[in-house]
């Protein structure tokens, strides 16, 4: 939601010529901020006590004893974290690029849209965290996907056909909005549900492959797989079809 914010300020309030030359750049210098946030927390925050008693009792975990006594945990952890990370890139930070490229709108409409489904998000997966802890996360994760599922095709194709014959920035904010409250049952409980999968002591080398290397392929080359589908299909809605294959790698 920061992000989006950055972004709407920086595109409002500078030529395209200066954002082009320079003003690309804020946003990375800004988000340098996040280090010292992440450090603090990391020297600050508790750790539970599971992993108190494991860091005591338990040995530490090889590589070969993760993959060989743990490899069904770490291929759910890789499913959960795929559907998580299609759906960050592609809705979250592809969707400014396909409403500007594709849609023809500018990119601070595209950001405004961007801020309201974040705020949407940011709000709704608290509730959905707290919900899952009294009745479940399984069933909630579930739901969540399946209704992301169903919606993401006809949403971007209603998105498309509207917006091709008359551009509205609303008719993209209902898009990012009705995706954020459906995916907000998904993301509330997901740091609850991953860490959740390996016992306290594989916990964080089990975490660490299946999120770096899921984050790694399909986060870091996401644009680029979706840009290809389009390309290669000829069809604009191409995007859908990579978060739909995305979000079924959770089971």
């Amino acid at each position: 939601m920061l992000g989006a914010i950055v972004g709407a300020a920086v595109s409002r309030g500078l030529s395209p010529e200066a954002l082009e030359s320079w003003g690309w750049r804020v946003p990375f210098i800004l988000g340098l901020i996040i280090g010292p946030v992440g450090l603090y927390i990391q020297r600050n925050m508790m750790d539970t006590e599971a992993f108190l008693h494991a860091q005591k009792t338990a040995r530490r975990a090889t590589l070969g004893e993760v993959f060989g006594s743990h490899m069904r945990e770490v291929l759910c952890g890789l499913g959960s974290v795929i559907a998580l990370t299609v759906t960050v890139y592609v809705l979250i930070a592809y969707l400014p690029t396909f409403a500007v490229k594709q849609l023809k709108l500018s990119f601070g409409p595209s950001f405004t849209a961007l801020i309201v489904g974040n705020l949407l998000l940011t709000v709704l997966s608290l509730v959905a965290g707290a919900c899952s802890d009294r009745i479940g996360r399984k069933g909630l994760v579930i739901w969540s996907l399946a209704i992301t599922l169903v919606i993401i095709y006809p949403l971007f194709a209603w998105l498309f056909a509207w917006l091709a014959a008359e551009p509205s920035v609303g008719r993209l904010i209902v898009v990012q909005a009705l995706l954020s409250i459906a995916l907000s049952g998904y993301w509330g409980p997901f740091g609850a549900l991953i860490a959740e999968l390996f016992p306290a002591h594989v916990c964080s080398t089990g975490l660490s492959i299946a999120y770096n290397i899921a984050v790694m392929i399909f986060g870091g080359f996401g644009k680029f797989i979706v840009t290809w589908l389009i390309r290669v299909s000829g069809s604009q809605l191409a995007p859908t079809f990579y978060v739909m294959v995305g979000t079924s790698c959770c089971r």
